[in-house]
């Protein structure tokens, strides 16, 4: 018996298009985006999701509007979309970066920046935005322009806190992950590769408020319950922090 195929419905001049409002449009490329992501790299989506909701939960704690902050959250895990374009070598490298892999990995703000902003939509402007800025520091020490202080969106102060948090407790190729504690006293305090002043001081002590949540997050994503994630030893070796984000 032979099989039909359905066709899309037709009118004079071609195929009957399908309208989608600006909203829903913006929803189906995210959702476009996030299956590219997981395709690309498994891991990387995961870190993408966890830190989208760690985004909202600190957004919620220094009291964004629930919307805004439940937006941040969704848009948040696409921070690390320009990655698209980094080599497996240079993500998966068990050891430092050399100047010429750390400057392609020095494009993906600005490559995340362009995918999202093509769209012409608020929340992928917003997205775009984080985007570029996440590896911006307070203190104007970060890449890709060295913005500092409220020059860097709010979103993103809130994004790089995040980000570095949930990379310090991700195994890594080139290091274990750290302990919840290890993690939060790196953030709060530095270690020689970080510190506090790379931080919106808002956006620090919000963090410090609701760190216990973050870590839950972190848990869940592992299967885990919180507190109990096993971190293997480590060895001295490893990047900076503005890499291994």
């Amino acid at each position: 018996m032979p099989v039909e195929t359905a066709h899309a419905p037709e009118r004079s001049g071609g195929v009957l298009p399908i309208a989608l409002s600006p909203a829903q449009t913006a929803r189906v490329t995210l959702k476009c985006l996030e299956q590219i992501q997981g395709l690309r790299n498994g891991s990387l989506a995961t870190h993408s999701t966890r830190v989208g909701d760690m985004a909202a939960t600190i957004a919620l704690a220094m009291g964004m509007v629930t919307r805004d902050a439940i937006e941040l959250g969704s848009i948040a895990a696409f921070h690390d979309v320009g990655k698209v374009i980094v080599p497996d070598a240079v993500l998966h490298k068990p050891g430092p970066l050399t100047a010429e892999e750390w400057g392609i990995m020095k494009q993906h703000p600005q490559v995340g920046y362009d995918i999202l902003s093509a769209g012409g939509d608020p929340a992928l402007d917003r997205a775009a935005l984080i985007s570029l800025h996440h590896h911006e520091a307070f203190n104007g020490s970060g890449y890709p322009h060295g913005a500092s202080g409220n020059d860097i969106p709010l979103d993103a102060r809130v994004v790089a806190v995040c980000d570095i948090y949930d990379a310090l407790r991700e195994d890594r190729p080139y290091r274990a992950g750290f302990s919840h504690g290890e993690a939060v006293h790196i953030i709060c305090n530095g270690d020689g590769r970080t510190t506090p002043e790379n931080f919106d001081p808002a956006v620090l002590q919000a963090f410090s408020k609701v760190h216990s949540s973050l870590d839950t997050i972190f848990a869940l994503s592992m299967g885990s319950p919180s507190g109990a994630v096993p971190v293997p030893a480590r060895s001295g070796a490893g990047r900076s922090f503005k890499e291994a984000a």
